[in-house]
């Protein structure tokens, strides 16, 4: 029952008078300070998790410049659970990336996108390795992944995964423009970030929260 409809019944039980006046401004009142302390708590959450998007956004910007990468992404992927397939597809999502300025930025439109075989078997390495997967364009078999690879000039990535659960996985790729071996500065780059992104994914997204990485 609503506020208002409260404010009827006790009207109808005490009548229009003093009782009822003082019950009614007692319930008012606690009403309004409950409704203000809610308020200022969603304002607060909002604030917090807008700073943790900036910040998010930040350092992926700081990945590309210090370790040389022509784009940093935060993928998500999800299903219903259990053994993928046609009834329980996996849809992938781009949450957030950062790029040299010179490729392409897939954040808002790679979003729920089917994987095909080659994806989803990258995806399955990832379930597995918490050391990473590492991918060498010109080595991989034919499919989405090698296309769009070749599509932006990437010839590398390390792709590594931040957070799962039943359902979920959220992982950071790192795209190259070369397919040397990475220096001791790239990959100290690289373990940062990752640090960094374990704590934020568990803060933005509540389905990680408790999650093993």
């Amino acid at each position: 029952m609503d506020f208002d409809n409260v404010v009827k019944l006790l009207t109808s039980l005490l009548g229009a008078g003093g009782a009822a006046t003082l019950v009614v401004k007692g319930l008012q009142s606690r009403s309004d300070r409950r409704r203000s302390r809610e308020e200022a708590s969603r304002a607060s959450r909002i604030r917090s998790i807008w700073s943790r998007m900036i910040d998010t956004t930040n350092t992926l910007r700081h990945a590309v410049q210090k370790s040389g990468a022509c784009r940093v992404l935060i993928i998500k992927s999800e299903n219903n659970g259990g053994v993928p397939s046609m009834s329980n597809p996996t849809a992938v999502t781009v949450l957030y990336d950062a790029t040299d300025g010179k490729t392409r930025s897939l954040a808002g439109k790679w979003n729920k996108v089917r994987p095909d075989h080659q994806y989803s078997e990258l995806l399955g390495r990832l379930t597995a390795q918490d050391s990473g997967v590492h991918l060498v364009t010109e080595a991989m078999e034919s499919g989405d992944l090698k296309t769009l690879y070749e599509a932006d000039g990437c010839a590398q990535a390390w792709v590594y995964r931040l957070a799962a659960n039943e359902t979920a996985m959220c992982y950071l790729s790192f795209n190259f423009p070369h397919a040397e071996d990475l220096t001791s500065r790239q990959q100290e780059c690289i373990r940062e970030t990752r640090m960094k992104f374990r704590t934020l994914v568990r803060e933005l997204d509540s389905e990680f929260h408790r999650a093993p990485i």
